[in-house]
């Protein structure tokens, strides 16, 4: 352990259960037992200090268990929270200030004191911590449901390298059928609460099966989507999305690309809508500008040209844009 961690957790093996330690009693007691002990240095350049034999440790542990049924000194979930204390409360715990020792070893005091599903239910600590193993949770009384969890953490690690795991974590939390999962990702106690929060999804993996990942990035450009609408061109699947600056742009799904230049109006989209008429795919666009607002449609089959006129309804061709 650490010597931050030590200083929280050696209290709770004192009768009554004191406060944490102080920096020089911590050094008093390290130094009286430093013919025990080994150091090593942490991910983080921290130092550890671990006994030098593991024989002594099992002696010491067989003492401790002794004493807790003696006295009631020692209990594990005192424990836990000293461990966990500095982070914050359980529903809001800031896992960006752990330590790399805690990180690695809190499931395991977890386990201790009968507490996995409390941090299995945090996403904080799912996303900063190592690949839970699904043995972990075998003998908790909400296995199953604890192994979904399990499987969207694993589903998010995949796509790391991407930006926004937190919204990647509530994506795939919804997906797996766990709602309320999904809204503590989406409002995390230490950042601003997503933009987009994801609240259903149309279908989602049987319990206890694997979870792929559930997105990806089709493109990306300046300025901000304020409508998205999809459809089916020709077997296409396609996304006609609408922008703050006027542009319309057609984007084939499967092929994860633009399908033509943007199409521009006079001012910001505001709604986009997909029909078809006589077997022509059409998009309905609204459109406005300062005390002005349009409306417009994509014809997905007539030459790719969108017309605008105050209070009008005009239409392009998406078949013909998808050319």
């Amino acid at each position: 352990m650490p010597a931050s961690v030590l200083a929280r957790v050696a209290s709770a093996f004192a009768e009554p259960f004191a406060g944490t330690l102080t920096h020089p009693q911590l050094r008093r007691a390290l130094e009286a037992g430093r013919f025990y002990l080994r150091q090593t240095t942490d991910s983080d350049g921290t130092t550890l200090y671990r006994l030098f034999h593991q024989g002594l440790a099992d002696h010491l542990r067989r003492h401790a268990h002794s004493m807790q049924r003696e006295t009631g000194q020692g209990d594990r979930g005192v424990l836990l929270d000293r461990l966990l204390g500095p982070l914050g409360p359980p529903e809001a715990r800031d896992w960006d200030a752990a330590e790399p020792y805690l990180l690695r070893h809190a499931l395991q005091h977890a386990a201790d004191a009968n507490r996995v599903g409390e941090l299995l239910v945090d996403p904080g600590f799912l996303l900063a911590a190592d690949q839970v193993p699904t043995s972990a949770v075998q003998d908790c009384a909400d296995a199953n449901r604890l192994r979904q969890i399990v499987a969207v953490q694993e589903a998010t690690r995949r796509l790391t390298t991407a930006p926004g795991h937190w919204a990647a974590f509530a994506l795939n939390a919804v997906r797996a059928g766990l709602p309320e999962l999904a809204v503590r990702a989406a409002n995390p106690s230490s950042q601003a609460p997503l933009t987009w929060q994801p609240r259903w999804t149309a279908g989602r993996p049987s319990l206890g099966q694997a979870i792929e990942p559930t997105h990806t990035v089709v493109g990306a450009f300046g300025g901000a989507v304020q409508a998205v609408a999809c459809t089916t061109v020709d077997g296409v699947p396609v996304a006609v999305t609408g922008s703050r600056g006027g542009a319309i742009r057609l984007w084939d799904l499967r092929e994860r690309k633009l399908l033509c230049d943007p199409l521009t109006g006079p001012g910001a989209v505001s709604a986009v809508a997909c029909t078809t008429l006589d077997g022509t795919p059409y998009a309905i666009i609204g459109s406005y500008q300062p005390k002005s607002s349009y409306h417009g449609y994509l014809t997905l089959s007539d030459p790719a040209v969108v017309e605008y006129t105050e209070g009008r309804v005009h239409m392009c061709n998406l078949r013909a844009a998808a050319e």
